[in-house]
């Protein structure tokens, strides 16, 4: 994806080699094509398992909490396009097929709190917020809650991989 992006940038530029505007340009490119490709690619994956809107809540939910906060990346993008298509797939299953219970409210506020922690913004405002939105969801939509706890916990995950990259990086 890095070079097909390189190529297109060069191609848009109209440079010859890679300048400054042309890396700049390589950067968008490549955000843009590795975030559509594997956008459509869980979209068509939840609807072939006929999770279209679980995929919608979901992604309505996690977006804004992943964009928010520096967590794991992968450094290929075979890697993330397979574990990002995997994770989507698992968390639609899980607000389509298991039944939500109580017994969950306590885990968000767990993981709202290592969320919290793990995160370098720290942000209370925005903990705060999600946990209010998610009371208020307990109220009118279930699904939406479940999506929120599933949201913070997958990017608590995120948040301990990008703290365990950083642990061996430093050390090796």
């Amino acid at each position: 994806m890095h070079k097909l992006s390189q190529k297109l940038a060069l191609i848009i530029t109209n440079s010859s080699y890679l300048d400054d505007m042309s890396e700049m340009v390589s950067y968008s490119l490549e955000a843009i094509l590795t975030t559509s490709i594997t956008a459509i690619s869980a979209f068509l994956l939840t609807a072939y398992t006929d999770c279209v809107l679980e995929y919608l809540i979901f992604n309505a939910c996690f977006i804004p909490i992943r964009i928010r906060h520096k967590s794991f990346h992968f450094k290929k993008f075979i890697q993330c396009f397979i574990c990002s298509n995997l994770m989507i797939l698992l968390c639609c299953l899980i607000l389509k097929y298991i039944p939500y219970h109580n017994t969950v409210i306590p885990l968000l506020f767990i993981f709202l709190t290592s969320h919290f922690y793990l995160s370098i913004e720290r942000n209370k405002f925005e903990t705060f917020f999600i946990a209010i939105i998610f009371t208020l969801s307990l109220f009118f939509n279930k699904t939406i809650s479940l999506a929120i706890l599933l949201s913070v916990s997958m990017n608590t995950i995120l948040m301990l991989g990008r703290l365990y990259n950083e642990k061996n990086i430093k050390h090796d």
